[in-house]
């Protein structure tokens, strides 16, 4: 079986791209296939309870709470992220190499598009 790291660095909300995103998680997870997440840069705002009452979109951290019903329980976090006392919506790993963390799969896939040339 292939294993996936799905990379987020996106703020949750900043675009449709974030919900795209986390659909395509939970659409691999869905086919059997090993699914890991890593949460960096801005996309750590997602793992934080978020209140989108006056927003028109999914709550965003109700449904990343739900990883745990796709067998998705490998979730990290890069380890020089600043903490605030809010806590996240999961359990997550801290890891303090980027590198190493990629090294262990078989496919690494960013929520970011491709720069056009």
């Amino acid at each position: 079986m292939k294993n996936i790291l799905f990379i987020f660095t996106k703020a949750p909300y900043q675009s449709f791209l974030c919900q795209e995103f986390l659909d395509t998680v939970f659409f691999a997870a869905s086919y059997g296939l090993k699914v890991s997440v890593f949460f960096t840069a801005l996309g750590v705002e997602q793992l934080f309870q978020s209140d989108t009452d006056k927003l028109p979109v999914k709550n965003i951290s109700k449904q990343i709470s739900a990883f745990r019903h796709f067998d998705i329980t490998e979730i990290y976090v890069a380890a020089n992220i600043e903490r605030t006392e809010r806590a996240f919506v999961i359990p997550v790993k801290q890891i303090s190499s980027e590198a190493k963390l990629k090294e262990q799969f078989d496919y690494v896939i960013y929520d970011e598009l491709p720069c056009q040339s």
